[in-house]
């Protein structure tokens, strides 16, 4: 599947700090962070964020209160190629940009898997962004035969998410497995996850949309923790959805009022709209949805805008998929 998805999503915010009205701060001193797109509008300006984000220059997406431990495990075998692990180093360095990166907040270790996994670095060994950064920056392409997924899932579990390993009591435990999903252990791939799960570790998995898809749901901790694009360019995508729902994991205290904007113009396809549906179903999925959690509303735009549902429509997450489904392409 590829999730080519034209769609704009929002968390509601407060954006009225009042400037000159004829300025235009997007040209002038680039407000907006982490990629973000600046919207210059009267006397003020507006960044189109990645999902989650909590202020308005999108410098942090993820805020939270509770610490995290993240452990990557990269794919270093040679079908996933120099440029594909160079391109999937560069995206871990993108995603950790938008978390707080210290021991009282999220930690990131890295292990990379070939022909044996290795730790590149604990979960301790930096306190900042910049630091995980460098250390991503050192790590070079192994370029071995095969994948031992397995191994280093194990690793993970045996030498990271210990005390040893930097990793903290009381701190949510994840795995982001980033692999171009062809693997040959696969049962003991599955034990192997299985380990991991039983200790209360969430585990993530990503990668090109091939044959070995079931594989990869069943390596992840559901069907909504796997990810997948047809092929590096959907990674910009991938990057955004796993930032904003690791995060949720470690913030799920918190409220937020998220409005989708779907796309209804006639460029945009019956296949395209339904697809759009069909990933907000899945994204809404790893929300705790209700009155005192997440509230999600939805719109359609094309030469008009329509509310679809508001905001305090649905309680439960059935109930927006089961709104979602009753939504119609009308070509607006």
């Amino acid at each position: 599947m590829y999730w080519n998805v034209p769609f704009v999503l929002i968390l509601s915010s407060l954006l009225g700090m009042c400037r000159s009205a004829n300025i235009d701060e997007c040209a002038m001193n680039t407000p907006c962070k982490n990629t973000a797109t600046c919207h210059n509008i009267i006397a003020d300006f507006r960044c189109e964020c990645v999902p989650g984000n909590n202020d308005k220059s999108c410098s942090t997406v993820c805020n939270s209160d509770k610490k995290a431990d993240i452990v990557f495990l990269i794919d270093g075998s040679r079908s996933m190629t120099l440029i594909g692990f160079e391109e999937t180093k560069s995206h871990i360095e993108k995603f950790i940009s938008l978390f707080d990166i210290g021991p009282s907040k999220t930690q990131v270790g890295v292990i990379v898997f070939g022909s044996s996994a290795v730790i590149q670095f604990n979960l301790n060994k930096y306190n900042s962004a910049d630091g995980v950064k460098h250390g991503l920056q050192d790590i070079e392409y192994p370029n071995d035969n095969t994948d031992v997924t397995a191994e280093a899932l194990r690793l993970a579990k045996s030498s990271m998410f210990t005390p040893g390993g930097g990793s903290r009591a009381g701190a949510e435990n994840v795995v982001i497995l980033l692999t171009d999903g062809y693997s040959r252990t696969s049962d003991d791939n599955q034990v192997a996850a299985g380990e991991l799960k039983a200790a209360g570790i969430t585990i993530y998995t990503a990668g090109l949309d091939g044959p070995n898809r079931e594989e990869m749901e069943s390596i992840a901790s559901g069907k909504n923790y796997y990810f997948s694009v047809k092929n590096n360019d959907g990674l910009d995508n991938l990057r955004d959805l796993l930032a904003v729902t690791t995060c949720t994991i470690c913030n799920s205290d918190k409220k937020a009022d998220i409005v989708f904007l779907i796309d209804g113009s006639g460029s945009m396809t019956l296949k395209g709209f339904e697809e759009t549906k069909s990933f907000i179903g899945k994204f809404i999925s790893l929300f705790n949805i209700g009155p005192s959690k997440t509230q999600v509303g939805v719109m359609v735009f094309g030469s008009s805008a329509v509310i679809q549902f508001n905001l305090n429509k649905y309680n439960s997450a059935d109930g927006v998929k089961n709104g979602l489904r009753d939504i119609e392409y009308v070509y607006l």
